[in-house]
Protein backbone atom coordinates (compact mmCIF):
# COMPACT_ATOMS: atom_id res chain seq x y z
CA UNK A 1 0.00 0.00 0.00
CA UNK A 2 2.85 2.38 0.91
CA UNK A 3 4.20 1.73 -2.72
CA UNK A 4 1.20 1.89 -4.40
CA UNK A 5 0.88 5.67 -2.12
CA UNK A 6 4.09 6.71 -3.11
CA UNK A 7 3.87 5.64 -6.89
CA UNK A 8 0.39 7.81 -7.14
CA UNK A 9 2.28 10.86 -5.43
CA UNK A 10 4.96 10.48 -7.92
CA UNK A 11 2.44 10.26 -10.77
CA UNK A 12 0.23 13.12 -9.96
CA UNK A 13 4.29 15.35 -9.40
CA UNK A 14 4.87 14.66 -13.07
CA UNK A 15 0.99 15.19 -14.39
CA UNK A 16 1.52 18.62 -12.72
CA UNK A 17 4.67 19.83 -13.37
CA UNK A 18 3.87 18.81 -17.12
CA UNK A 19 0.61 21.08 -16.90
CA UNK A 20 2.53 24.09 -15.69
CA UNK A 21 4.87 23.49 -18.32
CA UNK A 22 2.65 23.84 -20.84
CA UNK A 23 0.71 26.50 -19.46
CA UNK A 24 3.83 28.23 -19.41
CA UNK A 25 4.28 27.73 -23.24
CA UNK A 26 1.37 28.52 -24.09
CA UNK A 27 1.49 31.92 -21.81
CA UNK A 28 4.88 32.12 -23.39
CA UNK A 29 3.04 32.05 -26.97
CA UNK A 30 0.63 34.34 -26.76
CA UNK A 31 3.04 36.68 -24.86
CA UNK A 32 4.83 36.35 -28.19
CA UNK A 33 2.10 36.53 -30.27
CA UNK A 34 1.12 39.73 -28.50
CA UNK A 35 4.49 41.10 -28.64
CA UNK A 36 4.77 40.59 -32.94
CA UNK A 37 1.31 42.52 -33.25
CA UNK A 38 3.16 45.14 -31.14
CA UNK A 39 5.95 45.47 -33.22
CA UNK A 40 3.29 44.97 -36.60
CA UNK A 41 1.17 48.26 -35.04
CA UNK A 42 4.20 50.21 -34.78
CA UNK A 43 5.32 49.08 -38.18
CA UNK A 44 2.03 49.71 -39.66
CA UNK A 45 2.06 53.57 -38.07
CA UNK A 46 5.45 53.93 -39.86
CA UNK A 47 4.57 52.89 -43.15
CA UNK A 48 6.40 49.75 -42.99
CA UNK A 49 3.22 47.69 -44.42
CA UNK A 50 5.22 44.86 -46.04
CA UNK A 51 7.16 44.30 -42.88
CA UNK A 52 3.46 44.96 -40.54
CA UNK A 53 2.21 42.03 -43.17
CA UNK A 54 5.23 39.54 -41.92
CA UNK A 55 5.18 39.96 -38.14
CA UNK A 56 1.00 39.78 -38.36
CA UNK A 57 1.77 35.90 -40.37
CA UNK A 58 3.32 35.07 -37.80
CA UNK A 59 1.46 36.30 -35.09
CA UNK A 60 -1.20 34.35 -36.46
CA UNK A 61 0.81 31.43 -36.84
CA UNK A 62 1.20 31.16 -33.14
CA UNK A 63 -2.92 32.07 -32.65
CA UNK A 64 -4.54 31.69 -35.83
CA UNK A 65 -8.11 32.88 -34.65
CA UNK A 66 -7.10 36.34 -33.28
CA UNK A 67 -9.28 39.04 -34.28
CA UNK A 68 -7.26 41.89 -33.58
CA UNK A 69 -4.12 40.45 -35.67
CA UNK A 70 -6.92 40.10 -38.96
CA UNK A 71 -8.11 42.81 -38.50
CA UNK A 72 -4.67 44.75 -38.64
CA UNK A 73 -3.73 42.27 -41.55
CA UNK A 74 -6.32 43.25 -43.55
CA UNK A 75 -5.45 46.78 -43.11
CA UNK A 76 -2.39 46.43 -44.20
CA UNK A 77 -2.84 43.95 -47.52
CA UNK A 78 -5.31 47.17 -48.66
CA UNK A 79 -2.06 49.48 -47.73
CA UNK A 80 0.07 46.98 -49.99
CA UNK A 81 -2.79 46.71 -52.83
CA UNK A 82 -3.49 43.16 -52.12
CA UNK A 83 -6.87 42.93 -52.09
CA UNK A 84 -7.11 39.07 -52.68
CA UNK A 85 -5.80 38.50 -49.51
CA UNK A 86 -7.67 41.30 -47.43
CA UNK A 87 -11.01 39.71 -48.54
CA UNK A 88 -9.69 36.39 -47.33
CA UNK A 89 -8.92 38.21 -43.67
CA UNK A 90 -12.44 39.45 -43.84
CA UNK A 91 -13.83 36.03 -44.94
CA UNK A 92 -12.09 34.44 -42.27
CA UNK A 93 -13.30 37.35 -39.15
CA UNK A 94 -16.80 36.66 -40.68
CA UNK A 95 -16.73 33.20 -40.16
CA UNK A 96 -15.14 34.07 -36.52
CA UNK A 97 -17.73 36.97 -35.06
CA UNK A 98 -21.04 36.44 -34.14
CA UNK A 99 -23.70 38.72 -36.44
CA UNK A 100 -23.39 41.94 -34.47
CA UNK A 101 -19.92 42.38 -35.19
CA UNK A 102 -19.89 41.58 -38.82
CA UNK A 103 -21.36 44.80 -40.68
CA UNK A 104 -17.97 46.71 -40.69
CA UNK A 105 -16.30 43.66 -42.09
CA UNK A 106 -19.41 43.16 -44.53
CA UNK A 107 -18.33 46.71 -45.81
CA UNK A 108 -14.73 46.50 -46.25
CA UNK A 109 -15.47 43.70 -48.44
CA UNK A 110 -18.11 45.19 -50.17
CA UNK A 111 -15.41 47.70 -51.12
CA UNK A 112 -12.97 45.18 -52.32
CA UNK A 113 -15.55 43.17 -54.24
CA UNK A 114 -17.05 46.77 -56.13
CA UNK A 115 -13.35 47.76 -57.00
CA UNK A 116 -12.95 44.13 -58.71
CA UNK A 117 -16.10 44.91 -60.78
CA UNK A 118 -17.83 41.60 -58.87
CA UNK A 119 -20.80 43.47 -58.09
CA UNK A 120 -23.36 40.71 -57.55
CA UNK A 121 -20.94 39.76 -54.17
CA UNK A 122 -20.63 43.42 -53.40
CA UNK A 123 -24.40 44.01 -53.30
CA UNK A 124 -24.90 41.08 -51.22
CA UNK A 125 -22.14 42.76 -48.84
CA UNK A 126 -23.22 46.18 -48.73
CA UNK A 127 -26.89 45.19 -48.34
CA UNK A 128 -25.38 43.18 -44.85
CA UNK A 129 -23.49 46.48 -43.96
CA UNK A 130 -26.22 48.47 -44.12
CA UNK A 131 -29.20 46.51 -42.68
CA UNK A 132 -26.65 45.88 -39.58
CA UNK A 133 -26.22 49.76 -39.57
CA UNK A 134 -22.68 50.23 -40.66
CA UNK A 135 -22.14 53.01 -42.72
CA UNK A 136 -25.44 53.25 -44.12
CA UNK A 137 -25.27 56.09 -46.25
CA UNK A 138 -22.05 55.00 -48.25
CA UNK A 139 -23.39 51.14 -48.75
CA UNK A 140 -26.54 53.00 -50.71
CA UNK A 141 -24.37 55.22 -52.67
CA UNK A 142 -22.50 52.13 -54.09
CA UNK A 143 -25.51 49.73 -54.25
CA UNK A 144 -27.26 52.83 -56.25
CA UNK A 145 -24.27 52.66 -58.83
CA UNK A 146 -24.61 48.56 -59.00
CA UNK A 147 -28.06 49.11 -59.72
CA UNK A 148 -27.66 52.08 -62.10
CA UNK A 149 -24.95 50.47 -64.00
CA UNK A 150 -27.53 47.13 -64.56
CA UNK A 151 -30.13 49.93 -65.77
CA UNK A 152 -32.11 48.80 -62.53
CA UNK A 153 -33.64 51.95 -62.51
CA UNK A 154 -36.34 52.01 -59.60
CA UNK A 155 -33.78 50.06 -57.06
CA UNK A 156 -31.16 52.36 -58.07
CA UNK A 157 -33.79 55.09 -57.67
CA UNK A 158 -34.06 53.25 -54.06
CA UNK A 159 -30.52 52.83 -53.19
CA UNK A 160 -29.45 56.76 -53.38
CA UNK A 161 -32.77 58.25 -51.83
CA UNK A 162 -31.52 55.99 -48.65
CA UNK A 163 -28.33 57.09 -49.54
CA UNK A 164 -29.69 60.70 -48.89
CA UNK A 165 -31.28 59.78 -45.55
CA UNK A 166 -28.28 58.97 -43.93
CA UNK A 167 -25.77 61.42 -42.39
CA UNK A 168 -22.66 59.45 -43.96
CA UNK A 169 -23.95 59.80 -47.18
CA UNK A 170 -23.77 63.42 -47.32
CA UNK A 171 -20.91 63.43 -48.72
CA UNK A 172 -21.85 62.28 -51.63
CA UNK A 173 -25.01 64.28 -51.82
CA UNK A 174 -24.27 66.46 -55.63
CA UNK A 175 -23.23 62.67 -57.28
CA UNK A 176 -26.21 60.85 -55.38
CA UNK A 177 -28.70 64.04 -56.54
CA UNK A 178 -27.43 63.67 -60.01
CA UNK A 179 -27.99 59.79 -60.50
CA UNK A 180 -31.16 59.80 -58.91
CA UNK A 181 -32.56 62.69 -61.14
CA UNK A 182 -31.20 60.38 -64.48
CA UNK A 183 -33.32 57.28 -62.70
CA UNK A 184 -36.03 59.43 -62.38
CA UNK A 185 -35.36 60.41 -66.00
CA UNK A 186 -35.24 56.76 -66.94
CA UNK A 187 -38.40 55.87 -64.86
CA UNK A 188 -40.58 58.70 -66.72
CA UNK A 189 -40.69 60.56 -63.69
CA UNK A 190 -39.47 64.03 -65.58
CA UNK A 191 -40.85 66.35 -62.33
CA UNK A 192 -38.83 64.27 -59.64
CA UNK A 193 -35.82 64.40 -62.13
CA UNK A 194 -36.02 67.90 -62.43
CA UNK A 195 -36.23 68.39 -58.83
CA UNK A 196 -33.08 66.21 -58.27
CA UNK A 197 -30.59 67.57 -61.05
CA UNK A 198 -31.46 71.39 -59.44
CA UNK A 199 -30.84 69.94 -56.52
CA UNK A 200 -27.46 67.90 -57.56
CA UNK A 201 -26.69 71.83 -58.97
CA UNK A 202 -26.55 73.27 -55.70
CA UNK A 203 -24.97 70.43 -53.35
CA UNK A 204 -21.44 70.00 -53.87
CA UNK A 205 -20.91 69.31 -50.77
CA UNK A 206 -18.02 67.13 -49.41
CA UNK A 207 -16.31 67.22 -53.46
CA UNK A 208 -13.25 68.94 -55.28
CA UNK A 209 -14.42 72.12 -56.77
CA UNK A 210 -13.54 70.30 -59.94
CA UNK A 211 -15.86 67.60 -59.65
CA UNK A 212 -18.54 70.02 -57.99
CA UNK A 213 -18.56 71.95 -61.53
CA UNK A 214 -18.82 68.95 -63.24
CA UNK A 215 -21.83 67.79 -61.52
CA UNK A 216 -22.99 71.05 -62.23
CA UNK A 217 -22.73 71.55 -65.83
CA UNK A 218 -24.06 68.07 -66.71
CA UNK A 219 -27.39 68.93 -64.22
CA UNK A 220 -27.77 71.81 -66.13
CA UNK A 221 -27.40 70.18 -69.26
CA UNK A 222 -29.72 67.49 -68.30
CA UNK A 223 -32.18 70.18 -67.21
CA UNK A 224 -32.64 71.57 -70.64
CA UNK A 225 -32.45 68.12 -72.18
CA UNK A 226 -36.17 67.92 -70.20
CA UNK A 227 -37.52 71.13 -71.05
CA UNK A 228 -39.96 69.94 -73.29
CA UNK A 229 -43.15 68.12 -73.12
CA UNK A 230 -43.33 64.40 -72.93
CA UNK A 231 -46.30 61.69 -73.83
CA UNK A 232 -47.25 58.66 -71.81
CA UNK A 233 -50.06 55.80 -72.35
CA UNK A 234 -50.31 52.37 -71.50
CA UNK A 235 -53.02 49.57 -72.13
CA UNK A 236 -53.61 46.68 -69.35
CA UNK A 237 -55.55 43.74 -69.72
CA UNK A 238 -56.80 41.48 -66.68
CA UNK A 239 -58.17 38.08 -66.60
CA UNK A 240 -59.87 38.12 -62.97
CA UNK A 241 -61.40 35.95 -60.64
CA UNK A 242 -64.49 37.54 -58.15
CA UNK A 243 -66.06 35.68 -55.27
CA UNK A 244 -68.55 38.74 -55.06
CA UNK A 245 -68.90 40.96 -58.10
CA UNK A 246 -69.29 44.66 -57.04
CA UNK A 247 -72.25 46.32 -57.84
CA UNK A 248 -71.11 49.33 -58.07
CA UNK A 249 -68.34 50.47 -60.00
CA UNK A 250 -66.05 51.86 -58.07
CA UNK A 251 -63.55 49.92 -55.35
CA UNK A 252 -64.25 52.40 -52.57
CA UNK A 253 -66.96 51.71 -50.21
CA UNK A 254 -70.22 50.97 -51.56
CA UNK A 255 -73.42 52.27 -49.93
CA UNK A 256 -75.43 49.44 -51.73
CA UNK A 257 -75.20 45.81 -50.52
CA UNK A 258 -72.89 43.29 -52.72
CA UNK A 259 -74.37 41.26 -55.79
CA UNK A 260 -73.22 37.86 -53.47
CA UNK A 261 -72.50 36.85 -57.37
CA UNK A 262 -69.33 35.28 -58.02
CA UNK A 263 -67.73 35.66 -61.75
CA UNK A 264 -64.82 35.42 -63.87
CA UNK A 265 -63.75 38.90 -65.33
CA UNK A 266 -62.05 40.49 -68.28
CA UNK A 267 -60.68 43.85 -67.08
CA UNK A 268 -59.20 46.48 -69.58
CA UNK A 269 -58.14 49.59 -68.95
CA UNK A 270 -55.81 51.84 -70.16
CA UNK A 271 -54.21 55.92 -69.64
CA UNK A 272 -52.84 58.26 -72.30
CA UNK A 273 -51.77 61.87 -71.53
CA UNK A 274 -48.88 64.41 -71.85
CA UNK A 275 -46.76 66.40 -69.34
CA UNK A 276 -45.87 70.01 -70.15
CA UNK A 277 -41.82 70.79 -69.53
CA UNK A 278 -41.61 70.55 -65.63
CA UNK A 279 -38.85 73.39 -65.67
CA UNK A 280 -41.45 76.00 -66.05
CA UNK A 281 -42.92 77.85 -63.30
CA UNK A 282 -46.38 76.15 -64.09
CA UNK A 283 -46.59 72.10 -65.40
CA UNK A 284 -50.27 70.95 -67.08
CA UNK A 285 -50.88 67.46 -67.12
CA UNK A 286 -53.84 66.63 -68.74
CA UNK A 287 -55.13 62.94 -69.45
CA UNK A 288 -57.59 60.31 -70.02
CA UNK A 289 -58.54 57.08 -68.53
CA UNK A 290 -60.59 54.00 -69.49
CA UNK A 291 -61.78 51.28 -67.26
CA UNK A 292 -64.06 47.94 -68.34
CA UNK A 293 -65.43 44.73 -67.65
CA UNK A 294 -66.80 42.13 -68.55
CA UNK A 295 -68.70 39.45 -66.13
CA UNK A 296 -68.54 35.90 -67.90
CA UNK A 297 -71.36 35.00 -65.11
CA UNK A 298 -74.48 35.37 -66.94
CA UNK A 299 -76.43 36.86 -63.44
CA UNK A 300 -73.72 39.28 -62.98
CA UNK A 301 -73.91 40.87 -66.47
CA UNK A 302 -75.65 43.72 -64.76
CA UNK A 303 -72.59 44.77 -62.95
CA UNK A 304 -70.43 45.09 -66.06
CA UNK A 305 -69.57 48.74 -66.23
CA UNK A 306 -67.57 50.95 -68.39
CA UNK A 307 -65.92 54.14 -67.28
CA UNK A 308 -63.88 57.31 -69.09
CA UNK A 309 -61.80 59.96 -66.70
CA UNK A 310 -60.48 62.88 -68.42
CA UNK A 311 -58.29 64.61 -65.93
CA UNK A 312 -56.22 68.14 -65.67
CA UNK A 313 -53.11 68.88 -62.98
CA UNK A 314 -51.60 71.64 -62.59
CA UNK A 315 -48.69 72.27 -60.69
CA UNK A 316 -46.41 75.70 -59.69
CA UNK A 317 -42.91 74.56 -59.38
CA UNK A 318 -42.79 70.83 -59.65
CA UNK A 319 -39.37 71.03 -59.56
CA UNK A 320 -38.86 72.88 -56.02
CA UNK A 321 -39.03 71.21 -52.44
CA UNK A 322 -42.76 72.43 -51.85
CA UNK A 323 -44.97 72.46 -54.86
CA UNK A 324 -48.74 73.20 -54.72
CA UNK A 325 -51.36 72.13 -57.51
CA UNK A 326 -54.91 72.14 -58.49
CA UNK A 327 -56.51 68.80 -59.49
CA UNK A 328 -60.09 67.95 -61.80
CA UNK A 329 -61.17 65.40 -62.99
CA UNK A 330 -64.56 63.84 -63.88
CA UNK A 331 -65.84 60.71 -64.36
CA UNK A 332 -68.60 59.08 -66.83
CA UNK A 333 -69.62 55.74 -66.36
CA UNK A 334 -71.95 53.40 -68.21
CA UNK A 335 -73.79 50.27 -66.73
CA UNK A 336 -74.70 47.01 -68.74
CA UNK A 337 -78.28 47.48 -67.86
CA UNK A 338 -81.06 45.13 -68.71
CA UNK A 339 -84.21 46.07 -70.55
CA UNK A 340 -86.38 46.37 -67.60
CA UNK A 341 -89.62 46.73 -70.35
CA UNK A 342 -88.31 44.50 -72.56
CA UNK A 343 -86.86 41.41 -71.10
CA UNK A 344 -86.23 39.46 -74.30
CA UNK A 345 -84.23 42.71 -75.43
CA UNK A 346 -81.02 41.69 -73.12
CA UNK A 347 -78.59 44.12 -71.51
CA UNK A 348 -77.09 47.64 -73.09
CA UNK A 349 -75.19 50.45 -71.86
CA UNK A 350 -76.78 53.37 -70.83
CA UNK A 351 -75.48 56.42 -68.55
CA UNK A 352 -74.92 55.14 -64.92
CA UNK A 353 -73.12 58.37 -63.16
CA UNK A 354 -71.19 61.18 -63.24
CA UNK A 355 -68.73 62.37 -60.62
CA UNK A 356 -66.32 64.95 -60.34
CA UNK A 357 -62.98 65.72 -58.17
CA UNK A 358 -61.61 69.05 -58.10
CA UNK A 359 -59.19 70.76 -55.29
CA UNK A 360 -55.66 71.61 -54.28
CA UNK A 361 -52.84 69.31 -53.43
CA UNK A 362 -49.43 69.50 -52.14
CA UNK A 363 -46.12 67.76 -52.00
CA UNK A 364 -42.87 68.95 -49.52
CA UNK A 365 -39.67 67.22 -49.25
CA UNK A 366 -38.77 67.35 -46.07
CA UNK A 367 -35.63 64.83 -47.01
CA UNK A 368 -34.82 63.07 -50.31
CA UNK A 369 -36.48 59.94 -48.39
CA UNK A 370 -39.48 61.46 -46.63
CA UNK A 371 -42.02 63.29 -48.64
CA UNK A 372 -45.50 64.19 -47.63
CA UNK A 373 -48.56 65.41 -49.25
CA UNK A 374 -51.80 66.36 -48.91
CA UNK A 375 -55.01 66.70 -50.79
CA UNK A 376 -58.52 68.52 -50.36
CA UNK A 377 -61.16 67.61 -53.14
CA UNK A 378 -64.95 68.41 -53.42
CA UNK A 379 -67.27 65.57 -55.16
CA UNK A 380 -70.08 66.00 -56.75
CA UNK A 381 -72.30 63.20 -57.94
CA UNK A 382 -75.19 62.64 -60.04
CA UNK A 383 -76.76 58.98 -60.48
CA UNK A 384 -78.89 58.72 -63.85
CA UNK A 385 -80.27 55.21 -62.34
CA UNK A 386 -81.03 56.30 -58.76
CA UNK A 387 -83.75 54.68 -57.10
CA UNK A 388 -87.24 56.78 -56.85
CA UNK A 389 -87.38 56.48 -53.22
CA UNK A 390 -86.50 59.41 -52.12
CA UNK A 391 -84.35 58.20 -48.69
CA UNK A 392 -82.28 56.12 -51.46
CA UNK A 393 -81.04 59.11 -53.54
CA UNK A 394 -77.52 59.07 -53.91
CA UNK A 395 -76.85 62.08 -55.71
CA UNK A 396 -75.55 65.12 -54.05
CA UNK A 397 -72.04 66.41 -53.72
CA UNK A 398 -68.99 65.36 -50.75
CA UNK A 399 -65.36 66.06 -49.79
CA UNK A 400 -62.88 64.63 -49.29
CA UNK A 401 -58.96 64.86 -47.63
CA UNK A 402 -56.13 63.12 -47.37
CA UNK A 403 -52.93 63.53 -45.70
CA UNK A 404 -49.99 61.08 -46.47
CA UNK A 405 -45.85 60.33 -45.90
CA UNK A 406 -44.23 57.96 -48.34
CA UNK A 407 -40.26 57.00 -46.31
CA UNK A 408 -38.08 55.25 -48.93
CA UNK A 409 -35.30 53.09 -47.08
CA UNK A 410 -34.00 50.36 -48.84
CA UNK A 411 -34.79 48.05 -51.68
CA UNK A 412 -37.56 45.89 -49.22
CA UNK A 413 -38.88 48.39 -47.02
CA UNK A 414 -40.26 51.63 -48.92
CA UNK A 415 -43.27 52.48 -46.76
CA UNK A 416 -46.43 54.65 -47.54
CA UNK A 417 -49.23 56.05 -45.01
CA UNK A 418 -52.15 57.74 -44.85
CA UNK A 419 -55.03 59.50 -42.64
CA UNK A 420 -58.30 60.40 -44.61
CA UNK A 421 -61.77 62.14 -43.87
CA UNK A 422 -64.62 61.73 -46.07
CA UNK A 423 -67.98 63.21 -45.82
CA UNK A 424 -70.71 62.76 -48.29
CA UNK A 425 -74.29 64.68 -48.39
CA UNK A 426 -76.57 62.88 -50.49
CA UNK A 427 -79.71 63.80 -51.32
CA UNK A 428 -81.12 60.96 -49.89
CA UNK A 429 -80.82 60.32 -46.00
CA UNK A 430 -79.71 56.84 -46.25
CA UNK A 431 -76.27 57.69 -47.85
CA UNK A 432 -75.12 60.43 -45.89
CA UNK A 433 -72.01 59.38 -44.32
CA UNK A 434 -68.72 60.35 -42.81
CA UNK A 435 -65.76 58.05 -43.19
CA UNK A 436 -62.31 57.90 -41.22
CA UNK A 437 -59.43 56.01 -43.30
CA UNK A 438 -56.43 54.55 -42.56
CA UNK A 439 -53.76 52.92 -44.84
CA UNK A 440 -49.85 51.36 -44.79
CA UNK A 441 -48.14 49.80 -48.25
CA UNK A 442 -44.84 48.75 -48.53
CA UNK A 443 -43.34 48.55 -52.02
CA UNK A 444 -40.54 45.51 -52.14
CA UNK A 445 -37.93 45.76 -54.95
CA UNK A 446 -37.87 41.77 -54.57
CA UNK A 447 -35.99 40.85 -57.69
CA UNK A 448 -34.31 43.76 -59.79
CA UNK A 449 -37.27 43.04 -62.46
CA UNK A 450 -39.74 41.91 -59.67
CA UNK A 451 -41.77 44.71 -57.89
CA UNK A 452 -44.22 43.80 -54.94
CA UNK A 453 -46.48 46.39 -53.36
CA UNK A 454 -48.54 45.16 -50.19
CA UNK A 455 -51.47 47.25 -48.52
CA UNK A 456 -53.95 47.07 -45.62
CA UNK A 457 -56.79 49.76 -45.54
CA UNK A 458 -59.15 50.15 -42.77
CA UNK A 459 -62.28 52.52 -43.02
CA UNK A 460 -64.83 53.54 -40.66
CA UNK A 461 -68.03 54.79 -42.21
CA UNK A 462 -70.98 55.88 -40.14
CA UNK A 463 -74.19 56.71 -42.13
CA UNK A 464 -75.37 59.27 -39.22
CA UNK A 465 -78.80 60.06 -41.36
CA UNK A 466 -79.91 56.52 -40.44
CA UNK A 467 -82.33 55.28 -37.83
CA UNK A 468 -83.95 52.10 -36.52
CA UNK A 469 -81.21 51.07 -36.83
CA UNK A 470 -78.58 53.18 -37.55
CA UNK A 471 -75.62 52.17 -39.72
CA UNK A 472 -72.36 51.68 -38.95
CA UNK A 473 -69.81 49.94 -41.71
CA UNK A 474 -66.05 48.79 -40.47
CA UNK A 475 -64.47 47.97 -44.26
CA UNK A 476 -60.98 46.11 -44.19
CA UNK A 477 -59.31 45.50 -47.12
CA UNK A 478 -55.81 43.75 -48.34
CA UNK A 479 -54.19 43.73 -51.73
CA UNK A 480 -51.03 42.39 -52.48
CA UNK A 481 -50.05 43.34 -56.48
CA UNK A 482 -46.63 42.25 -57.99
CA UNK A 483 -45.25 43.59 -61.51
CA UNK A 484 -42.82 41.68 -63.36
CA UNK A 485 -40.89 43.31 -66.57
CA UNK A 486 -40.96 40.84 -69.15
CA UNK A 487 -39.37 42.85 -72.22
CA UNK A 488 -39.33 46.26 -73.39
CA UNK A 489 -42.80 48.30 -73.24
CA UNK A 490 -44.32 44.96 -71.20
CA UNK A 491 -44.37 43.37 -67.96
CA UNK A 492 -46.91 40.89 -66.15
CA UNK A 493 -49.48 42.05 -63.37
CA UNK A 494 -50.94 39.56 -61.01
CA UNK A 495 -53.03 40.97 -57.80
CA UNK A 496 -54.70 39.10 -54.56
CA UNK A 497 -56.82 41.25 -53.00
CA UNK A 498 -59.33 40.58 -49.73
CA UNK A 499 -62.15 43.07 -48.30
CA UNK A 500 -64.54 41.98 -45.43
CA UNK A 501 -67.56 44.56 -44.30
CA UNK A 502 -68.90 44.31 -40.82
CA UNK A 503 -72.10 46.53 -40.82
CA UNK A 504 -74.77 46.49 -37.69
CA UNK A 505 -77.64 45.92 -40.46
CA UNK A 506 -75.21 42.16 -41.00
CA UNK A 507 -77.73 40.80 -42.88
CA UNK A 508 -77.63 43.35 -45.99
CA UNK A 509 -74.33 45.26 -45.92
CA UNK A 510 -71.72 42.56 -44.42
CA UNK A 511 -70.03 40.68 -46.71
CA UNK A 512 -66.55 39.78 -47.99
CA UNK A 513 -65.02 39.45 -51.51
CA UNK A 514 -61.93 37.67 -52.85
CA UNK A 515 -60.59 39.11 -55.96
CA UNK A 516 -57.29 37.74 -58.22
CA UNK A 517 -56.10 38.74 -61.12
CA UNK A 518 -53.43 38.22 -63.89
CA UNK A 519 -52.57 39.86 -67.50
CA UNK A 520 -50.10 41.97 -68.92
CA UNK A 521 -49.68 45.38 -69.58
CA UNK A 522 -48.26 47.39 -71.97
CA UNK A 523 -46.65 50.82 -71.83
CA UNK A 524 -46.39 53.12 -75.11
Amino acid sequence: MKGASLSFRISLTLFVLATAATGARAASSAAEAELLQSQATLRYHMMDYKGAAELLERALKILPGDVSSLELLALTRRKLNDDAAAGRAYLVLLALVDEKHRPPYHFELATIQFAARRFDEAREHFERAAEGGFNPGTSHFFLGFIEFSAKAWEPARAAFVASLASPDGFTYEAVSRYYLAAAYEQLGKSSDAVHSYYAAASAPEGLTDSISNGIRENALKALDRLDHTNSFAFLSMLGQWDTNVQSTPSDAASPLPQSMRHSFKNVLSGLAGAASSPRKDLQFIPSVRFYTNYNWNPVARDFSFASFTPSGLALYRPYARLSIGMKAEGTYTLKNTLNATDLTAGNHYSGYSFTGDIGPLARYEVRPSLNLAAELTYRPKRYYQDASTTSQIRSGAGFFARASGELTQARLLNPTAYFSYEQDQTSGSDFRFHAVGLGVANAMRVLARLLVTASADVASIDYFATVNPQRRDLLFSFRAVAQYALIVHWSLTGDLGYLNNGSTIPETFSYSRFVTSLGATYEF
